[in-house]
């Protein structure tokens, strides 16, 4: 491999990293800008049970619109491998070693110093340790986010009377029955023509 590949490689698992952290990053703060919405939603149902279709509907658009936010975010035009070496020089204190180099790797000029210059880069290049310069970041966004989803998912499964699991996608239902009612709509009698169910 030659001195110019050494670079570019490095640089394109720096743009890796860095791209991955800043994924984590944006995800994160997507996450938790939008999840209070069915978490507040999912409150309003405890105090004012909220029909099927309605759940159906909020849930529906809130997803589309999280969606949306979530790809405008993290759809980001690649960086340059310009700007990775500029902050790989500034991370591990290079001193613009790997900037001056990839500069070199995109132009066709010979010489000695150029040569010494190019072997001197690819040799920092692979001893530089890219797990202690960008390990991988779990950001606090992230971590809120996660906190948020499991108050959501815990409020569905509150042991309290007329709490409606929206996980096991029980919902208030379309309209109030009242007690004589369900009694009613439950009563099957057996007749010689089968079952005859009452109608509310």
């Amino acid at each position: 491999m030659s001195n110019s590949e050494v670079i570019l490689n490095l640089l394109n698992k720096v743009r890796q990293r860095r791209g991955r952290n800043r994924l984590f990053g944006e995800l994160g703060l997507a996450l938790s800008a939008s999840l209070p919405i069915p978490l507040a939603l999912k409150l309003w149902d405890l105090w004012t049970p909220i029909r099927g279709r309605n759940v159906a509907i909020f849930l529906g658009l809130w997803a589309l619109g999280a969606a949306v936010v979530i790809i405008w975010r993290i759809r980001k035009p690649q960086t340059a491998l310009s700007e990775e070496a500029a902050a790989v020089d500034q991370q591990a204190g290079l001193h613009d070693e790997l900037t001056t180099a990839y500069f070199f790797t995109q132009e066709n000029r010979k010489s000695d110093w150029i040569d010494a210059q190019m072997a001197r880069a690819a040799s920092t290049a692979q001893r530089l340790n890219l797990d202690a310069l960008y390990p991988l970041r779990i950001p606090r966004a992230l971590y809120t986010a996660a906190g948020l989803f499991a108050a959501w998912a815990i409020l569905n499964f509150l042991p309290i009377p007329g709490n409606h699991n929206w996980l096991l996608f029980d919902t208030a239902p379309a309209y109030a029955l009242t007690a004589d009612q369900v009694d009613r709509k439950s009563t099957r009698l057996n007749s010689s023509h089968g079952y005859i169910s009452y109608a509310v």
